[in-house]
């Protein structure tokens, strides 16, 4: 699978699944050794990738931080 940038987290964890042979989301909380409703809520947007996670995912994937990031929604400023 090649994902390109400006895709959604939830395409960035299923590129780690498959990268990793991970059959489900369960395997991967575990490989990330999160709580497994730490994945669901990623997925949903209910919770987003902090800079812990970030760190996190390139520490055990060796995926490079700026790959990581093109992944996220870039935080929108307020407009006034």
């Amino acid at each position: 699978m090649n994902i390109a940038p400006n895709e959604t987290p939830s395409k960035l964890l299923d590129y780690i699944k498959e990268q990793f042979f991970l059959p489900s989301d369960a395997a991967l909380a575990h490989f990330l050794k999160v709580p497994a409703p730490v994945i669901s809520n990623m997925r949903s947007g209910r919770l987003t990738f902090g800079a812990s996670y970030i760190l996190r995912l390139h520490e055990l994937t060796g995926l490079p931080v700026a790959m990581i990031k093109s992944y996220l929604p870039t935080p929108q400023k307020d407009a006034k």
